[in-house]
């Protein structure tokens, strides 16, 4: 082997394809402008979830309480949508934080997940004034469906690529696709169950899946299988 290919195999965690970094590698996008945009747009849809919980001014102490109660499907609304917000957040910076390029294709992919972030305050609020609504349920549960679906797609095609730290066996390489898959799969089968049951069962399921999800895949993650990330330095996000 030559001086230059051994360059190229020590420099390059990942085994490259036919020997040679293609195109799309070439062509790879900074990571921090990656982190800089989406934390932005993760920002700014958790913050526009709270403009639908307001009060109308003038109000006398009777209508005052009986307003307030009527905040109860706003902050409900509120209260899931911040959960997956928050839950694709973490997710998205564990993802991006393991890879170890980030290529064309996956900041394309990835600006398609933030489009759908950024329309989730749509479907919440829908879900905050027409809670009863089978559709308004639907509607919300195909919104993060989609999202959950492209981070999967992110995992899959990174995975396929060798483009992400530590999937040495099947098993961390499973872990890597169900932390996106499996939520995915919870909102896809909520599509049907939105347009069967009574929509107020759908919302408290998913906030009680939700989290055990959370926990799930924490204990499915073995710390042998949990995906390196690079070490942090000073000024690093957490």
């Amino acid at each position: 082997m030559s001086q230059e290919q051994n360059e190229i195999v020590e420099g390059d965690e990942r085994a490259p394809n036919d020997g040679a970094v293609d195109a799309d590698h070439a062509a790879s996008v900074d990571v921090g402008r990656v982190f800089a945009l989406s934390d932005g747009v993760f920002a700014i849809a958790a913050t526009l979830l709270v403009l639908e919980i307001r009060l109308p001014d003038g109000l006398d102490h009777q209508q005052f309480l009986h307003a307030l109660g009527d905040t109860v499907p706003a902050l409900r609304g509120y209260l899931i949508s911040f959960l997956v917000i928050g839950q694709l957040w973490l997710g998205h910076h564990r993802q991006f934080r393991a890879l170890l390029v980030v290529s064309p294709r996956v900041a394309r992919l990835n600006l398609v997940l933030l489009g759908l972030v950024a329309l989730l305050p749509f479907p919440t609020a829908l879900l905050s004034r027409y809670e009863s609504e089978h559709a308004s349920v639907a509607l919300y549960s195909v919104n993060v469906a989609a999202i959950f679906l492209t981070q999967a797609a992110i995992a899959a095609l990174t995975a396929h690529r060798n483009e992400v730290r530590g999937l040495t066996d099947r098993r961390a390489r499973q872990v890597w696709l169900v932390r996106s898959a499996a939520p995915a799969a919870v909102f896809l089968l909520s599509v049907p169950a939105a347009l069967l049951v009574e929509p107020s069962l759908v919302l408290y399921a998913w906030i009680v899946v939700f989290l055990a999800l959370g926990q799930g895949t924490r204990l499915l993650a073995k710390p042998r299988d949990r995906v390196v990330a690079p070490a942090e330095t000073p000024g690093d996000p957490a």
